[in-house]
């Protein structure tokens, strides 16, 4: 790894690893510092990233240059950190203003939090990549921001939502209203 901007392909071992901790976790800090402006949270995203490289390490081959890809990396997880908190926001506000103020509003909270709860059981059952894509759809991210945030064609993005939703129809039908 001389030369850190040579186009090569990238097996993660433990040296490499150590290497690209000890070489890039800074600039990874700074993309997600920059945009956050919170050191605890841009520290705990940089970690993310790199704890993610870890266990995908026997099946992540990286192509290019590794700090082009741990940048891309840092800017994506700022991207879903960004847009899972609004979306939180939205439909915490959402789920506020339309509970009825009535006895079942408990009986309510309750169902709503039982099917978070499978839902996300469900979700984290599933591969990482399939998992990634479908929340950056659920978050409001189209297709071709999606495959072009993971480095994937259109047609691999549909197929996994597609996969996805047929999942979740399956393990989710006694929730049904």
């Amino acid at each position: 790894m001389a030369d850190k901007q040579q186009h090569i392909a990238l097996h993660i071992d433990g040296n490499t690893f150590r290497q690209l901790y000890e070489s890039y976790w800074a600039k990874v800090f700074g993309v997600c510092f920059r945009v956050l402006q919170d050191t605890e949270l841009a520290k705990e995203l940089a970690q993310d990233i790199f704890e993610s490289l870890w266990r995908r390490r026997e099946t992540l081959v990286i192509t290019g240059s590794p700090e082009a890809y741990l940048i891309r990396a840092a800017k994506l997880e700022v991207f879903q950190y960004i847009r899972n908190q609004n979306i939180r926001e939205v439909h915490l506000d959402s789920y506020r203003n339309q509970v009825p103020q009535s006895i079942n509003s408990t009986q309510e909270d309750v169902h709503y939090a039982e099917l978070t709860a499978r839902m996300d059981e469900l979700l984290e059952s599933l591969p990482p990549k399939r998992q990634q894509i479908y929340r950056l759809n659920f978050e409001g991210a189209n297709h071709r921001e999606i495959a072009s945030a993971m480095n994937v064609s259109e047609k691999t993005v549909e197929y996994h939502i597609g996969k996805t939703r047929s999942f979740l129809r399956r393990h989710l039908k006694d929730y049904k209203s």
